[in-house]
């Protein structure tokens, strides 16, 4: 009898429970009728959890703190310390590459700088059909000209050896002094020309290089209509010419079939009629000089 009365006395335990609850629940929902429910701030650290209804088991929710294995801690924090490495290794390099590159920019630009002051560069270039040599007396008289270089430039079409296509030169006239004040020319190879030689000439590197010209090579060129045969004194390179296009070339030169060839001024002079005359003239302008 004992057993028997404890399992009564359960079963009416339990349902005094769910008739309080079901009559709580109804005043509770007649009494907040129409009216806002505050419900008071909990920490969500705490457990929450509430009473089961009838026939279902007590839940209870909280937030747990996960602890690793120090094994599993110690490698992720390897894996970090490998990345953060990487990361630096890829910064330095860029950074390393970036000091080179300014580097190499700034020692190509001087080097440019002191080759064009060494070699007196030009700052200004004009050509005209013909002009009188009493001419540059006043255009040095210009505020802002440092110096004046007049000299004969003539395009003229050249028949070379072995080479069957239509080339052309830009014939530049050297003084009988020798080196010309403005664009100085750096001698690779041989001499300049004899003064008054009719057939000496000087040719640019590049050219030279595309038709396997050295000192002694021969080749013809029509000057003003008459065609005259040329032989190769020296190879020379000039700040004026770092490269050169030709006539209808677009901006890539073809060295082949066109070269810069100079030549004493008196025998051009012969050539093209232009004694004590000029048919370009350069000029190299003073720090002062302001572009109008």
């Amino acid at each position: 009898f004992g057993g028997a009365a404890r399992e009564i006395e359960f079963t009416v335990s339990v349902r005094l429970v769910e008739h309080r609850e079901k009559l709580s629940a109804e005043e509770l929902a007649e009494h907040l009728h129409g009216q806002e429910v505050f419900l008071p701030r909990r920490d969500p650290a705490r457990p929450v959890g509430r009473e089961a209804t009838a026939g279902d088991h007590a839940v209870h929710m909280g937030m747990k703190k996960k602890i690793l294995a120090p094994r599993v801690k110690h490698h992720c924090e390897s894996d970090l310390r490998a990345q953060v490495l990487a990361i630096a290794l890829v910064i330095a390099g860029g950074v390393t590459s970036l000091v080179m590159a300014v580097g190499s920019y700034r020692s190509l630009e001087e080097t440019r700088t002191a080759y064009y002051e060494r070699y007196q560069f030009a700052d200004v270039f004009a050509n005209v059909r013909r002009a009188p040599k009493t001419l540059a007396a006043r255009i040095a008289e210009i505020p802002g000209v440092a110096a004046v270089d007049t000299r004969i430039a003539k395009l003229a079409l050249l028949d070379i050896p072995n080479f069957r296509q239509p080339a052309t030169g830009q014939f530049i006239s050297l003084p009988e002094s020798g080196q010309p004040a403005l664009n100085r020319l750096h001698v690779r190879l041989g001499r300049l020309p004899e003064p008054g030689s009719l057939e000496e000439v000087v040719v640019n590197e590049n050219f030279a290089n595309a038709h396997a010209f050295a000192p002694g090579a021969r080749f013809s060129a029509i000057l003003n209509g008459r065609k005259r045969e040329l032989v190769v004194t020296g190879v020379v390179l000039s700040p004026e010419f770092i490269y050169a296009i030709g006539p209808g070339d677009v901006m890539v030169p073809d060295d082949r079939r066109f070269g810069i060839i100079w030549m004493s001024e008196r025998a051009l002079a012969n050539v093209y009629d232009l004694e004590d005359a000029f048919s370009s003239v350069t000029l190299k302008l003073s720090r002062e000089a302001m572009e109008a």
